[in-house]
């Protein structure tokens, strides 16, 4: 959430982990244009998990790119959208809102890894683990975002972390600060846990679920590949399943990877392949498969 954890500074000083992504995507032959989203790199706290502005930046990027940023690349030109964990959930987020804030982008398909669908699930996952830090950060970004007042739930320590997540904190050192604490109690000032807090507190609870995706309403209108793997310790599995069920019932066509790679950090190389066969499949205008009856829709 730090300024210098910007793609576009960490691309400049060659420490960004996204590479090997973006380098396969090159590989194949496509421009890529990557985005820091809103509050990355620029004023303000990074709107982290929120749903509208992750959306919105990615759908602007791609407005950005097919309107004369890139060499070679029109207005019509076919534009294909990826992301993996807060990632996936931007890009997720961008193919439901594609049809209402910019239809004028060509867009052909979204590849969605690891999608933070249902966010209360993934603070039920992370809470107590190596990756208290996420949980902090959402904590965070939706707070700021959302005029949602922490300082009314969380200890002089919780104050004193938040700040530190707002102002110091990139991804890795999310997990290095924080992944100690067993017991995040220590940081609210009513004694509960945070994943107590946020479901049980109504005003935090309504903005996680605001955030979350695959509700009632605007779905994906081009092909989507939901991917995650079934052993990812960061984003259930289940909830990704339940997004692409979910899709499916709205009328999206939807193909499905259930990947094997272990842990959440090896889902974003295991799920790699099916996403560049995929991509490759939609800018061919080739049939992606279905895979509604795989997640019970």
């Amino acid at each position: 959430m730090q300024d210098h954890c910007a793609p576009t500074n960490q691309l400049a000083q060659g420490t960004e982990y996204e590479i090997i992504a973006i380098s396969a995507l090159l590989s194949k032959g496509y421009n890529v244009t990557v985005i820091d989203y809103i509050g990355g790199g620029t004023e303000g706290t990074m709107s982290y998990l929120n749903r509208l502005d992750q959306g919105h930046a990615v759908l602007d990027a791609a407005r950005a790119s097919t309107g004369g940023a890139i060499n070679f690349v029109v207005a019509d030109s076919p534009v294909g959208i990826w992301g993996y964990s807060q990632g996936g959930g931007a890009v997720a987020s961008a193919g439901e809102l594609h049809a209402e804030y910019a239809p004028e982008v060509n867009l052909y398909g979204v590849f969605a890894g690891a999608v933070p669908a249902n966010l209360q699930s993934v603070i039920n996952t992370i809470d107590g683990t190596s990756y208290n830090g996420f949980a902090l950060m959402g904590f965070a970004g939706l707070g700021d975002s959302l005029g949602i007042d922490m300082g009314q739930y969380l200890s002089p320590e919780g104050l004193n972390i938040i700040d530190q997540v707002r102002n110091e904190t990139c991804t890795f050192d999310a997990i290095s600060r924080f992944g100690n604490i067993r017991d995040t109690s220590v940081w609210t000032s009513s004694g509960l846990k945070l994943k107590e807090l946020s479901s049980q507190d109504a005003t935090l609870s309504a903005a996680l679920q605001e955030n979350s995706l695959g509700q009632e309403g605007p779905h994906p209108s081009v092909p989507v590949l939901i991917a995650s793997s079934i052993t990812d310790d960061v984003i259930p599995h289940r909830s990704n399943r339940q997004l692409a069920a979910s899709y499916c019932r709205a009328g999206s066509q939807v193909s499905f990877y259930a990947g094997t790679t272990p842990t959440h950090a090896g889902g974003s190389l295991g799920t790699m392949p099916a996403g560049l066969i995929f991509m490759d499949q939609v800018f061919r205008g080739m049939k992606t498969s279905y895979d509604c009856a795989l997640v019970g829709a």
